[in-house]
């Protein structure tokens, strides 16, 4: 979540077309890795505590798949 809201954060400052250039040479996974992060960093902090701590035990795939 810390990792997706930093990504949220670095996107916002960039102009247009700068994003998948500054991720490539910033980061190392992919643009859907960061999506999913970026996803999760919005989504969780409006849940529940119970379903916050349901997802924080599962791996990015399945607390994406929880989100969804």
């Amino acid at each position: 979540i810390d990792c997706g809201a930093a990504l949220i954060e670095a996107k916002d400052m960039l102009a247009h077309g700068e994003w998948l250039p500054w991720l490539k040479a910033n980061c190392s996974f992919s643009a859907t890795t960061a999506t999913a992060y970026m996803r999760l960093a919005e989504k969780v902090p409006t849940m529940t505590h119970r379903n916050r701590q349901r997802v924080a035990d599962l791996s990015l795939r399945e607390a994406v798949r929880a989100i969804s």
